[in-house]
């Protein structure tokens, strides 16, 4: 392995970019690259520019790269160029200025799209988490698309140690889904739980090193914890049809809030 993937960050760089790569036919390679820059680059640019702010210094932000590719990959693709800039520029600052007692709070990428809501009812897409075909799970480009989620899966949970609130998330989530009747049967809640975008969000953004529990009782408290509000919130929306944000960011970005004291 060369020297420069050994580190987790860069593991994570490469493989979320095999991912976008493997991605790009369905939106087309022209719009795939045209959000990837955009994403990317404001997050590098406003990541360099208020780390600045902050400690007087200049260095190359890794953190704000993934946040970028995170963003590329989850976001409404028919954002406009401005819109996009808010959502990278509100992850970014939320991840440099809320910050108490010197800790992360929020998830950048969550928090940013969050944002991107608010300021202009723009949903998140999870275009590339996604299966290109529903009628062969093993197909090859669903395969093109798994592999680099799953590594992505083992450099999060095996390199930052963070499997236990992945497992329980799992676990709980499809507990929940089961047993309240919010999945017609045992087929439609394995799908759930085995989709791409699931595996992406628990292996991705749920254990997000900096915003989720460290220890091993804490992070089963946390992936219980979302789980379950994930699972109320979509209750909430069929009994009562709120329109809400995406239901599984709101409840990550409700257990970052509760957690972040107890890491």
């Amino acid at each position: 392995m060369p020297s420069f993937l050994k580190l987790p960050k860069n593991q994570l760089i490469f493989f979320l970019s095999f991912l976008l790569i493997a991605a790009s036919p369905r939106l087309g390679i022209f719009p795939a690259i045209t959000v990837f820059l955009l994403c990317v680059g404001f997050c590098l640019a406003a990541d360099i520019f208020f780390t600045y702010l902050r400690r007087r210094m200049l260095f190359f932000p890794r953190s704000a790269l993934i946040t970028g590719l995170i963003l590329t990959l989850i976001i409404d693709p028919q954002a406009t160029w401005y819109q996009i800039i808010v959502i990278a520029a509100a992850a970014i600052l939320i991840k440099n200025f809320v910050r108490p007692f010197g800790k992360h709070i929020f998830n950048p990428a969550a928090s940013g799209l969050f944002t991107g809501w608010v300021a202009f009812g723009l949903y998140p897409s999870w275009w590339a988490p996604s299966a290109f075909t529903l009628s062969s799970f093993f197909a090859i480009p669903n395969l093109l698309i798994l592999i680099p989620i799953l590594l992505i899966g083992y450099v999060s949970l095996y390199g930052y140690r963070r499997y236990v609130s992945a497992a329980t998330y799992g676990a709980v989530y499809f507990f929940l889904l089961f047993f309240t009747n919010l999945s017609t049967n045992l087929s439609t809640a394995l799908g759930t739980i085995l989709s791409f975008g699931t595996f992406f969000y628990a292996f991705l953004m749920l254990v997000e090193p900096m915003t989720s529990p460290v220890k091993k009782i804490r992070q089963a408290l946390y992936g219980a914890f979302v789980a379950g509000c994930t699972i109320v919130l979509v209750y909430l929306q069929k009994t009562t049809g709120m329109t809400l944000f995406d239901v599984s960011l709101i409840a990550l970005l409700l257990g970052n809030l509760l957690f972040f004291r107890f890491r």
